[in-house]
């Protein structure tokens, strides 16, 4: 065994071959391809959509009434509104020295500025819809299409984002008694339970000085849960109209397609009707029977005074709408065209008559008369306040 053990082929010397190391430079590989298609993913992203920047924030509400409020580097001015009116010795949240009516003043400043964000996608929403309905173009589809779709995936998301908030709103209003009762001691169960949260911050009234005018300058002053309610209809709406905005988009670019698959189809549809009867009468006439006085005793003209008349009767018959619309077509051009005459015409005129001199248009005569009359309005024609 020992022999066997000793024999056994060994890794070659001066190299070493580690398995761990193998696995870790595929990893390493798989992660730079990742972030590079990341990094073009996100440039291809960069015009067409809203750029929101979400960041945590952490708020713990102790028993003593400390309240602690945990925020990243780029949010730290974020609070700076709650710190002035601390600061201030008459504001509501001063004076009522309620730890839990702060905490409700963070997650009502929090959720004003997702009202920042509604109002961001309503805009492009507003725009995407001006573009694509307003001005379409074929060209443009794929670059709306791209666009629409990246907004519903974003909305999606930020709706994902803001469903957490909504549901610790929601326990604070309802269950943090419970909450408190499940946490107390066996022995304590016979005293009344106090929550965190108290009275007055559960209800969320929000007065004049409590709602950060200034903030949701313009929007119904409500409470918190309903603020979060709006915000997230308010972004359904909107991917609903997205996606309404992206099959748009592909009825508008299979359009062209339709039309000229159409256009086709009656042109067809044409040659079947001219050439079909004529098909059938040649099929008759070309037959090689010996007997037959129609092709025995005539010649060809005789083929066509049949053929015409029968053509005649088809072509009427089938294409009669087709000429009735080519009839209201060019009766509507003429009409069009004695109009434009009778334009020039009259403009000719009147251009003789001023520079003959003395004779005004009869606009200008009109609003003369009026003046004179002591009227306070006066018409006058374009060419003769130029000339």
């Amino acid at each position: 065994a020992q022999g066997d053990v000793e024999d056994k082929p060994g890794p070659p010397k001066g190299r070493t071959f580690w398995p761990t190391a193998v696995v870790s430079r595929k990893e390493s590989a798989a992660r730079r391809r990742r972030e590079k298609a990341q990094l073009t993913l996100d440039e291809l992203k960069k015009e067409g959509r809203v750029h929101v920047k979400v960041q945590p924030v952490s708020v713990f509400l102790l028993r003593n009434g400390t309240v602690i409020s945990i925020f990243s580097r780029d949010c730290v001015n974020f609070a700076e509104p709650i710190m002035a009116r601390l600061q201030e010795p008459d504001t509501g949240v001063r004076m009522s020295a309620d730890a839990s009516l702060l905490v409700q003043s963070l997650l009502d400043l929090v959720v004003d500025s997702a009202f920042d964000v509604v109002d961001a996608f309503h805009e492009k929403v507003l725009e995407l819809e001006h573009d694509v309905l307003l001005k379409p173009n074929i060209k443009a589809i794929s670059r709306h299409t791209f666009d629409l779709s990246l907004l519903s995936g974003d909305l999606a998301l930020h709706k994902r984002t803001m469903e957490p908030l909504k549901m610790v709103i929601y326990g604070l209003r309802r269950y943090d008694e419970d909450r408190c009762a499940a946490l107390a001691e066996p022995g304590d169960r016979e005293l009344p339970v106090q929550g965190f949260m108290s009275h007055k911050a559960k209800i969320y009234l929000v007065e004049a000085d409590e709602t950060y005018a200034y903030l949701c300058a313009g929007r119904e002053q409500a409470d918190v849960h309903d603020h979060v309610e709006y915000i997230l209809s308010t972004m359904d709406t909107f991917a609903g109209m997205a996606e309404n905005l992206i099959n748009y988009t592909f009825n508008v670019g299979s359009h062209p397609t339709c039309h000229i698959n159409t256009y086709l189809s009656r042109r067809l549809t044409m040659a079947t009707i001219i050439f079909l009867p004529l098909t059938l009468l040649t099929g008759y006439f070309s037959m090689n029977f010996e007997a037959m006085w129609s092709v025995d005793l005539h010649t060809d003209l005789f083929f066509w005074e049949i053929a015409i008349p029968v053509m005649t009767v088809i072509i009427s018959l089938f294409l009669w709408p087709d000429f009735k619309r080519m009839s209201h077509y060019v009766q509507k051009r003429l009409v069009e065209r004695r109009k434009r005459k009778l334009i020039k015409r009259k403009l000719a005129g009147n251009c003789r008559e001023v520079i003959s001199g003395g004779v005004f248009f009869e606009e200008d005569r009109l609003g003369r008369d009026e003046w004179a009359t002591g009227h306070s309005y006066t018409s006058y024609s374009t060419l003769s306040a130029v000339v």
